[in-house]
Order: C-alpha cells, then structure tokens, then sequence
C-alpha cells in the first residue's frame, strides 16, 4: 500500500511520473516563466501583476510560495513548461491547486 502521508508529498523536492517532472524553480526558468506570463490568457485567469516584468519572474522563483513546482516534460529536457502550487488552508477548502503552463 502506498504511503498516505500528505506531508511526505508536499516536502519532496522532486516529483516524478509519465513523463511530468515536478521539480523547484532554478533562475534559468525567468526567460521562460515571464514568456508565460505575456499570454493573455494566463493574464485574465491568475492575479499576477500587469503588466508582467522579468524582475516579477526573478523575484517569484528567489521567493516562491511554500508548494510551488516546475512543471517540466522529459521530451523537453529540463525546460520550464509551467509551474504548479499547492494552498494549504484552514478554510472550507483545506486545499486547492494553482497551476499555468506555457503556451
């Protein structure tokens, strides 16, 4: 039986799986995560500041929130390809998930 531990889940550095690597934020993804966030549609879904600068990329992965990932492909090597977060909460919704990938 796999182990149920939300805990050993949010603390892994490095997660893995069909293909997806989740893996924390290097400075070699600001290029690549400021791309991201000139699509439109990324605007009009997430709160990020408009309009989106390189230092708001260079400052979010110096200081990302808590559970925050870089999604990234093994066809694509290590690129960034998007990122993913997990909110713990102590609300109605103990949790929920934050995610935008490139386009």
């Amino acid at each position: 039986m796999a182990n149920s531990d939300p805990q050993l889940f949010v603390s892994a550095s490095l997660l893995h799986g069909n293909g997806v690597v989740l893996r924390p934020l290097r400075a070699s993804d600001a290029q690549d995560l400021y791309e991201t966030c000139q699509d439109a549609e990324i605007v009009e879904y997430t709160t990020i500041p408009v309009p989106y600068l390189m230092s708001h990329a260079a400052d979010f992965i110096a200081d990302p929130p808590k559970f925050t990932w870089a999604i990234t492909l093994q066809e694509f090597g290590d690129r960034y390809c998007g990122s993913i977060e997990l909110r713990l909460s102590a609300g109605d919704y103990p949790a929920n998930l934050g995610y935008m990938t490139a386009p």
